[in-house]
């Protein structure tokens, strides 16, 4: 048993650099030399060679030899008493070098393939003490820019050998320019040099001295690098050892820190911290937006009733109105600093409720996003769950406190109708039975309790031995179903709230949500193993497994036509896929019975054994964007 743990500690200290195969989407090669985290990869110019450097708790360059399948040489990245190391680049046309950069280190490497080492010259730049975050060479591998938490470009010269076969000389590059930006005639600091603010995060390289610079701030600037004799017009003051190098052309602004720069043909391509990607044009500089997704953990997932088309989730911050066959956002609600915890469409499509972590429930337009109507102080300790009545009229909600509130909605007011109080910790789902009359609340303190929301009384009260996380009812009304930490899909009747079954549906993970179909035949579940699985409700047997997610999957939702599956990560990541459609004699015709089989071997799991692997239409993580 103790070395059964310290294997997989080890196991859960590797950090893996993976290599794909793009045309039969696998993977080609794998390394797991670095511990913890891999914060930058590149491939030499020649593909011959993977490149990789550590984090702080590994900090070593990794050369992997992609034609022989192994480590060719590694060493530290920084000495005893550099900071850490941010970025890597590799040369344009020479394949044995590469430039690493972090706090106050800045060093070009030289690969030996014969000898299996690594060599490398610190740049000599003075002075100055940096924090390089990007890096930039140019197509003739002369000279090399760099991004700084300061706001400055340094420019080198990299004085690479003539031969790059010369493994011996590795001249030491030099810095020629350190490079503000020179200010605008009208800026108020017309007599200093600018800075970008937080930092020069990105650079990419246009012909004519031209370059793309991408900052902290979200600003993208088409900027021209000016010659010493023309740098200094006559109304700026230089600021040694900054100097105004740079004169900006063309500007935009993308609202969050730029991560990355990709020119293509007349698009600049801009990748954001907030997991957006905008297009700008390289002669107009207009931005569109081209994908965007959520940040964080997606909370909630609601279609309206009996409309497919659209889809709303939910998270921190923020509201999401989604196309399902376009994959683009329609529409974005955002209440800074606070978690929506729950989100619905009223029956008659002309509002969204929302529940949230600060004890309000908001109502917004769909069209628009406009507030309609907000209930403050709903709950003391934040609304953990919420559901809606058919007609419109009543709002059923749950709070970390324990207790289930009934109000009472009208188009002017919205009145507290009653308080249920019995559960001892935080309400973790909620669901109406469809004839209005009846309301079904689960407890984290393994209590689930069905409420005659007319009378404001309990009807039944089910006690397991688990931590409820999700409770639904059956189309018919007749029973229930629950869902929790003891790895279990529970049945329950309503009547005399007995139970009437379990399903295993995970051998080693809790299952956090659950969906039915409107006929009641299906069964979708999503759980912390990662996986979405398919069950018949009858036979209580799963007939797909949906593999993807790379977070735990924190909701699933069937849309009201059953044609799709939504299901939510706590990574942001949005997967939507193909319900699986029976045929006769042919249970599952678009499956891999071989791959399934070894994914459930690896999981452990019997009672998914007989199921097949479904294909997502979206495969991308913490994206929404639909397989082509």
């Amino acid at each position: 048993m103790y070395q059964q743990g310290i294997k997989e500690r080890l196991i859960k200290l590797q950090a893996p650099v993976s290599i794909w195969d793009l045309e039969k989407r696998s993977c080609y090669q794998r390394h797991e030399v670095h511990k913890k985290e891999v914060v930058a990869v590149a491939f030499s110019p020649d593909d011959r060679l993977v490149l990789s450097i550590g984090g702080r708790d590994d900090a070593n360059v990794v050369v992997w030899d992609i034609l022989n399948a192994e480590a060719l040489c590694g060493c530290p990245a920084v000495g005893r008493v550099s900071g850490e190391v941010f970025t890597l680049s590799r040369t344009r046309t020479l394949p044995n070098y590469f430039v690493t950069g972090g706090d106050c280190n800045l060093r070009v490497w030289n690969v030996n393939p014969e000898k299996r080492n690594l060599t490398f010259k610190d740049v000599g730049i003075g002075m100055l003490k940096r924090q390089i975050l990007c890096i930039e060479i140019d197509g003739e591998d002369k000279l090399m820019y760099c991004g700084t938490s300061t706001g400055d470009i340094l420019k080198i010269s990299l004085n690479f050998p003539t031969s790059s076969t010369n493994n011996k000389n590795l001249n030491i590059p030099i810095l020629l320019d350190c490079m503000g930006v020179v200010p605008l005639p009208k800026s108020k600091n017309g007599n200093s040099v600018e800075f970008y603010h937080n930092g020069v995060r990105a650079i990419a390289l246009l012909p004519n001295n031209r370059l793309v610079v991408g900052a902290g701030n979200g600003a993208v600037d088409l900027v021209l690098s000016l010659n010493k004799a023309t740098r200094k017009p006559e109304n700026v003051a230089l600021k040694s050892p900054t100097k105004p190098l740079l004169q900006r052309i063309l500007c935009a602004n993308v609202k969050k820190e730029v991560t990355s720069l990709l020119i293509m043909e007349n698009q600049i391509i801009v990748g954001t911290s907030a997991s957006e990607i905008y297009s700008i044009d390289a002669n107009s500089f207009q931005t569109s937006l081209l994908i965007t997704c959520h940040t964080s953990r997606i909370y909630g997932i609601a279609f309206p009733y009996n409309y497919s088309r659209v889809f709303a989730t939910c998270g921190e911050n923020e509201i999401r109105v989604w196309n399902l066959e376009t994959s683009q956002e329609l529409l974005r609600i955002c209440i800074p600093n606070f978690i929506c915890t729950n989100v619905l469409f009223s029956q008659d499509g002309k509002s969204i409720v929302s529940s949230w972590n600060d004890g309000t429930i908001r109502a917004f337009t769909p069209q628009t996003g406009k507030e309609m109507y907000v209930i403050h102080n709903a709950h003391t300790k934040g609304v953990s769950a919420l559901d809606i009545t058919t007609d419109g009229m009543k709002i059923v909600s749950g709070g970390c406190e324990g207790q289930v509130r009934i109000w009472r909605i009208t188009t002017s007011t919205q009145s507290l109708c009653g308080i249920l109080q019995e559960h001892r910790g935080p309400v973790s789902s909620l669901h109406i039975k469809h004839d209005d009359k009846e309301a079904v609340s689960a407890c984290t303190d393994g209590t689930c309790i069905i409420w005659d929301i007319e009378r404001l009384v309990r009807s039944q009260i089910i006690f397991a031995n688990t931590l409820f996380l999700c409770v639904r009812y059956h189309p018919s009304g007749c029973q229930i179903l629950t869902s929790g930490n003891d790895h279990k899909i529970s049945y329950w009747e309503t009547f005399d709230g007995s139970l009437i079954r379990e399903i295993e549906a995970s051998a080693s993970a809790p299952v956090n949500n659950i969906d039915i179909t409107n006929d009641g035949k299906h069964i979708v579940s999503g759980s912390n193993d990662l996986l979405v699985k398919v069950w018949k409700y009858n036979e209580g047997m799963v007939t797909h497994v949906g593999i993807g997610h790379a977070g735990v999957v924190s909701r699933v939702c069937i849309s009201p036509d059953n044609k799709c599956i939504v299901s939510a990560s706590s990574d942001g990541a949005i997967f939507l896929w193909r319900f699986p459609q029976e045929t006769e004699g042919n249970e599952n015709v678009d499956m891999q019975e071989e791959r399934n089989q070894e994914v459930q071997k690896n999981k452990g799991n019997s009672p998914t054994k007989r199921g097949k692997r479904s294909s997502p239409i979206v495969t991308k993580n913490s994206s929404l964007a639909k397989k082509k």
